[in-house]
């Protein structure tokens, strides 16, 4: 079995979360959602930084279920600095990889809280080929629409 792997990274609160799950639910059961926030916050109560441990519990959770189901969708601010390593290597281990960036000026919310802004990452990008960068203005129906056309191509 061919299992592509779908990355979804960049920014907090640009639906990453909301994406992932999407499509997971128009990809069915044979789909898995690893969620950065979920692997470090809730199963490892790990700070996100440089070699914590959840690095390496996303990469052995994605690489584990490679040519078990049909796709894996790994999403989370994945800062480039920390993560881009492991992803690059996931990517080399999947027949196909589809990955997609989310950037786009600091809201007003976050100019306001200096601690939310010095974790707002402006063109955080992989720097792969495939990297796709989601305009900011498209739609999450939009968006769902372009990863499940990226996946038929």
């Amino acid at each position: 079995m061919e299992t592509k792997l779908i990355i979804l990274r960049g920014n907090g609160d640009s639906a990453k979360t909301l994406l992932a799950h999407r499509l997971q639910a128009a990809l069915g059961p044979s789909s898995l959602v690893i969620s950065q926030a979920v692997v470090r916050d809730r199963i490892l109560h790990v700070h996100d930084q440089p070699g914590n441990l959840a690095i390496g519990v996303i990469k052995q959770l994605a690489a584990c279920n490679n040519r078990q189901i049909e796709y894996v969708i790994v999403e989370g601010i994945l800062v480039s600095a920390r993560y881009r390593a492991m992803l690059v290597t996931l990517m080399r281990q999947f027949e196909r990889a589809l990955v997609y960036h989310f950037d786009g000026p600091v809201p007003e919310t976050v100019v306001s809280h200096r601690h939310l802004k010095l974790r707002w990452l402006l063109h955080d990008r992989l720097n792969v080929p495939q990297e796709y960068q989601f305009p900011t203005n498209l739609s999450l129906e939009a968006q769902t629409a372009q990863v499940l056309a990226d996946l038929r191509a």
